[in-house]
């Protein structure tokens, strides 16, 4: 379907969508062919409005599969723009460099699955032998597989710049360092409207000069999962508060909730009155897996013995394997490696724990309170905007094993504050981290920056016909 509009600036613009409608033959014509959908088609979701622009005419409006082309005049240029509307459905491509399977991927594919299911085309980039590239490809989402080295980049970026132009990607999404690079000069050379870098960590800015035009040049939003994080990358890159959001990871409730099924963990002999204290997280340094080690010990010394359980893959697990040899509690700690009964893992605990020295929001610790489980975390990054001492959990100093094993303790010793804090962290999960509120803020933000696009809600500038 084309439907040819007026060659000069028509009477209608600025005019509301719904006095066009039987009014203007083209627009009648539009909503008995296509079924309506005006904010959507012309006001980007957002806008009910057309804004007033003098050099600015509709010249044509075509239909190309589940979404529409506009093809916008400009009798002061040669050329065309071209905004390419998603109102109903965005394309959107996720990279990520990492190898590993822990929080960050499995944000990724979340994000991915729950948008897919709302009519969304998703892709994913990333290394060959990286397992959240094999989770995709299991689930049926298009992908690319890039090579893993440092010098890669170049061809990285010029295979992402032809495979993002090739599939009209309207969205272009890394979430890592190296993938950061190839896909912000990958999504500029295709032309890509819109680039969102994530941050899903709390770490040290490393070469603040040199990273600089990753989050300015290379990417035109930010998001972090934590509010903390977001004013960290603010006062360190001078962005404005337009350029920054914070989106916490959602929690699929339907899985993680305190009724259904509990992993088995058996307890050695002699152990099967000792708590259940345990892990979900990457095996890394950052995670403090080893300070929880040396706190157990602390406690065993003190009459208070406690099993640990550490759940999860990494580079790091020689450090922790060290210091439980030295701590000697090789009877009382269990590696079970990657799992993908999480909620079940957790219903099985009697403390969930994240004493991490460097993070943003822990999506365990989210899941671990909606599965009913008492929580507690370091006061390092986004930790204690979730896990709120004395409201849904209890927080002690980062790299302080002492103080770690008094929190420990209190968690059972007293039962009863337990108890309250358990119950308010269950609430609080439900009423504000839940998936689909996640999910609808990201399609906020998609419609409101890609309604923005060079200032004009153009997204797209190809050469006149």
């Amino acid at each position: 379907m084309l439907l040819q509009g007026p060659a000069q600036q028509p009477d209608w613009i600025g005019k509301p969508f719904v006095d066009l409608v039987g009014h203007v033959p083209q627009f009648t014509d539009l909503e008995n062919g296509l079924g309506g959908g005006y904010e959507v088609l012309l006001g980007f979701a957002r806008h009910d409005r057309i804004k007033p622009d003098s050099t600015v005419a509709l010249q044509s409006i075509r239909r190309t599969g589940a979404d529409f082309a506009f093809c916008l005049s400009m009798e002061s240029a040669s050329h065309y723009r071209r905004w390419r509307m998603s109102g109903r459905t965005l394309t959107i491509a996720h990279t990520e460099s990492s190898l590993a399977w822990g929080g960050q991927e499995i944000r990724i594919m979340a994000e991915m699955t729950g948008l897919r299911e709302r009519g969304h085309r998703m892709l994913l980039a990333a290394p060959t032998e990286s397992l959240i590239l094999q989770r995709a490809v299991e689930a049926g989402f298009e992908v690319l597989a890039l090579q893993n080295s440092k010098w890669s980049l170049p061809g990285n970026a010029f295979r992402l710049a032809d495979w993002l132009g090739r599939h009209q990607v309207d969205v272009v999404n890394p979430h890592s360092s190296r993938d950061g690079w190839a896909a912000g000069i990958g999504g500029r050379l295709a032309g890509v409207p819109l680039i969102i870098r994530s941050r899903h960590f709390d770490v040290p800015f490393g070469a603040r000069l040199f990273s600089r035009a990753v989050y300015t040049r290379l990417a035109d939003h930010l998001i972090t999962t934590s509010p903390v994080v977001s004013a960290n990358f603010r006062r360190a890159y001078a962005l404005g508060g337009d350029r920054v959001s914070t989106i916490p990871t959602g929690v699929d409730l339907s899985a993680f909730q305190p009724d259904g099924p509990k992993a088995d963990f058996a307890a050695p002999r002699g152990q099967g009155r000792w708590p259940l204290v345990g892990m979900v997280a990457v095996l890394r340094r950052a995670k403090g897996h080893v300070h929880m080690v040396k706190a157990a010990r602390i406690l065993h010394d003190q009459g208070m013995p406690i099993r640990l359980l550490f759940v999860g893959d990494g580079p790091s697990k020689a450090p922790i394997v060290d210091e439980i040899s030295r701590c000697q509690l090789e009877k009382a700690v269990t590696f079970a490696g990657h799992r993908d009964d999480i909620p079940a893992v957790l219903r099985s605990l009697d403390c969930a724990a994240f004493p991490s020295l460097r993070e943003c929001i822990p999506q365990g610790a989210m899941q671990a309170m909606a599965c009913g489980v008492p929580v507690l975390g370091s006061d390092t990054g986004g930790i204690p905007s979730v896990i709120r001492d004395g409201r849904t959990g209890r927080i002690f100093p980062a790299g302080d094993s002492e103080a770690l094993a008094d929190s420990l303790a209190s968690v059972f010793k007293q039962r009863q504050r337990t108890e309250k804090l358990r119950q308010q962290a269950l609430r609080y999960v439900r009423e504000q981290h839940g998936l689909p509120g996640m999910l609808d803020r990201l399609e906020s933000l998609y419609a409101r920056l890609l309604s923005d696009c060079n200032g004009a809600g153009l997204c797209e500038t190809v050469p006149a016909a």
